[in-house]
């Protein structure tokens, strides 16, 4: 028993498999938008945390197609694009759940930038979920603002990803809001 205890002490945990599966298929629904937004696209990422999760097949990223306003007066500012992802992740460890960055941008006469979402993904409770991504971008200086109003363009991050998933101080800046994402998703655990 001793000789089998110091075994599995030596082990290292990058060489146990992964233990439990977890499958999310869904799509990225709608956007409503608190702007004039004539046309809208999304493009999305999926991050997890490479020591606990994987991503066994799907697509790790990628971009829906330009949805127009709805023209319909009931639903106001709504771009319906509904594009689906399916994906099958492993785990080692249940904890730090995947999550969806996004990044929305308006085409209108330019290509512009409307904002950035970011949501964990409900993979712990199997089911049926709808999440709604808020949608923000920073407000930058007073300089900035004459600037997006003179020459066009909004303010971003150079690096959204170090500034929305890997700071401390979660949001050490102004934000102002953008309206939200609807993504609904189908999660299953094997």
């Amino acid at each position: 028993i001793v000789q089998q205890m110091s075994a599995l002490a030596s082990t290292s945990f990058s060489a146990i498999k992964p233990t439990a599966t977890v499958y999310v298929i869904g799509s990225i629904k709608e956007a409503h938008f608190t702007s004039a937004v004539h046309s809208a696209y999304c493009k999305y990422e999926i991050i997890c945390d490479d020591k606990n999760w994987s991503i066994e097949k799907g697509e790790k990223s990628g971009q829906t197609w330009i949805a127009h306003k709805s023209e319909n007066a009931r639903n106001g500012n709504k771009y319906l694009w509904t594009h689906p992802f399916d994906l099958e992740f492993r785990c080692k460890c249940i904890k730090e759940a995947p999550k969806i960055l996004t990044e929305i941008y308006s085409c209108d006469k330019n290509i512009d930038f409307v904002g950035y979402g970011v949501a964990h993904l409900p993979i712990l409770q199997p089911g049926t979920h709808t999440i709604s991504i808020p949608v923000f971008r920073p407000c930058g200086s007073t300089l900035n603002w004459i600037s997006s109003l003179v020459f066009g363009g909004n303010v971003r991050y150079k690096n959204p990803k170090q500034m929305l998933l890997e700071t401390s101080d979660k949001f050490p800046h102004k934000t102002m809001s953008c309206g939200e994402i609807t993504v609904e998703l189908n999660v299953l655990k094997k």
